[in-house]
């Protein structure tokens, strides 16, 4: 693994965090009720509904949510590259 490789997964990061601190903060949820979705979102250790008035509130939680699954795996791969370095 080279070093041009390392720096291109470190400059990824860096754009997803700074995406990321954007967004707003927590975890967003779906729940189904019979045939209704009901939206939900966690932060701070509170549990809030979102009404389907306030979707791109949803839309950019669920924004969130993909971009730091996508920032966990860039994470990954860089301590592959340390790990393959020390080796």
């Amino acid at each position: 693994m080279n070093d041009e490789g390392k720096q291109k997964v470190e400059d990824r990061i860096n754009d997803l965090q700074s995406q990321i601190d954007v967004l707003p903060s927590g975890t967003f949820f779906c729940t189904r009720n019979n045939k209704y979705y009901k939206w939900y979102y966690t932060d701070k250790g509170k549990t809030k509904y979102i009404p389907k008035s306030e979707r791109k509130l949803a839309e950019q939680l669920v924004k969130r949510k993909y971009l730091e699954s996508r920032l966990r795996k860039f994470k990954q791969e860089e301590t592959s590259y340390e790990k393959s370095t020390i080796n």
